[in-house]
């Protein structure tokens, strides 16, 4: 560990027992009534902590951290309870249940979560976004903050492998997403599946979208699920709700199972990965909102399918609405 860092989390160290510290005055001048001085001996970091949390660059001291956290986490408690809930004070029950509650919540709190490296990676990520495009689109984001107007609804899978607004490289405001496993849209049901009616619904009538765009993807394992279901009887490998959900796409698998009979297993799983978006590109007609979008020409329906394997992407149009009817030109005389 870098001799800064270690100084930065101790760092941090200190300004939490700072705030502790706070906390406790805050409760002495609750009192009404005099307390006992607060005894600050019982309430110093403890030598052995501060030791290991500097020295220690290995993971062979771990151990030796947890344990000094857990001795300056009961310390500090215990001297806390002492001090305010001594013999010689006699509290109220309402002072007494707000010292209790305080204590609680510093239990809560304690030990201090020394930072780790996920953590640090959300950190940093963070800091990226916020200088790279937040501090690079002032006029952007000040629009965002007044409302939304995205184009596209995109469905995609929960596959880490598979963000959209890295695929499409979205900035914030373009596109409304939804994500589950396997990508999948189920048929309007007003009793199941609510949550992703209330996505399509939201995207249509509130923010107006004009494309609905339906992401399949190479090696998706909800969509291997779905090929692989085991029989009823069988319960030995079964998922609470994996199963049911991927069931949406069984129509998918019935056709590309009846019309490639033979193929090897892998060439069925990439067919039933792009058929699998065609069936809920067709589920997203049963939803009266988008019949009617669709009719007015104010939607479009596109699916797409992104192989992460070899970085190709394609796309295709659905159900591309008629043109309108236009009434006959009149002839000259």
């Amino acid at each position: 560990m870098q001799l800064s860092e270690r100084k930065r989390r101790v760092h941090l160290f200190l300004l939490l027992h700072k705030q502790i510290v706070i906390v406790i005055l805050n409760v002495t001048n609750f009192f009404k009534r005099k307390t006992q001085p607060i005894n600050t001996t019982s309430l110093k970091l403890h030598q052995t902590y501060i030791q290991a949390f500097i020295l220690s660059n290995s993971t062979s001291k771990r151990a030796h951290i947890q344990m000094a956290e857990k001795q300056y986490s009961a310390d500090v408690v215990e001297g806390l309870r002492k001090i305010l809930i001594s013999e010689e004070v006699r509290l109220d029950e309402e002072v007494q249940g707000k010292v209790e509650m305080l204590i609680a919540e510093l239990q809560r709190r304690i030990p201090f979560p020394v930072p780790d490296e996920d953590a640090q990676t959300l950190y940093n990520g963070f800091q990226s976004f916020k200088t790279n495009v937040f501090d690079q689109h002032p006029n952007l984001f000040c629009e965002l903050a007044k409302a939304q107007h995205p184009r596209y609804l995109v469905f995609a899978c929960s596959d880490s492998r598979v963000s959209p607004s890295t695929i499409f490289n979205f900035m914030p405001g373009q596109a409304f997403v939804s994500r589950n496993i396997a990508n999948m849209v189920p048929p309007f049901d007003q009793l199941r599946h609510t949550e992703t009616g209330a996505v399509i619904e939201y995207a249509i009538k509130a923010l107006k979208v004009n494309n609905i765009l339906v992401i399949g993807h190479s090696r998706c394992g909800g969509v291997e699920r779905l090929m692989n279901l085991p029989d009823v009887s069988d319960h030995s490998h079964t998922y609470d709700f994996i199963d049911d959900w991927v069931k949406i796409g069984l129509p998918a698998k019935k056709k590309v199972l009846e019309e490639n009979n033979g193929l090897p297993c892998e060439e069925l799983l990439k067919l039933c990965e792009k058929e699998s978006v065609n069936n809920s590109l067709g589920n997203l007609l049963t939803y009266p909102y988008v019949r009617d979008a669709m009719t007015s020409g104010h939607l479009a329906l596109r699916g797409g399918y992104y192989d992460f394997v070899n970085g190709h992407f394609e796309q295709w149009r659905a159900f591309t609405p008629p043109p309108p009817v236009m009434p006959p030109m009149p002839q000259p005389f």
